[in-house]
């Protein structure tokens, strides 16, 4: 098992992938939890369906004075420590981060 990697969560605002409105990250170094966060995002379309409120409970109002995605992704990058070196990242439905990525 690795003892360095990353686990990444999104949440979405809709059944579209591209209306990322939540990330949680957790980062595990020498095998213990180094660092934990979360961060909202402002989805392009500012909308939030009445299903994925339901899952996540984040209202549109939450989201409309959010970063967009490309930022939170480079507050996420800096926070994590990516040096150039490869970065393990770990999710628990991977298909479905790996799609909103």
């Amino acid at each position: 098992m690795c003892a360095d990697f990353v686990a990444i969560d999104f949440e979405t605002a809709t059944a579209e992938r591209s209306s990322a409105c939540a990330i949680g990250v957790a980062v595990v170094r020498g095998g213990a939890l180094a660092d934990s966060f979360s961060m909202l995002i402002r989805p392009p379309e500012l909308e939030v369906s009445p299903w994925n409120y339901r899952v996540h409970g984040i209202a549109a109002e939450q989201l409309k004075d959010q970063p967009p995605f490309p930022d939170v992704w480079a507050a996420v990058a800096n926070r994590i420590g990516h040096d150039g070196r490869d970065q393990l990242i770990a999710a628990h439905n991977a298909s479905f981060e790996r799609s909103v990525f």
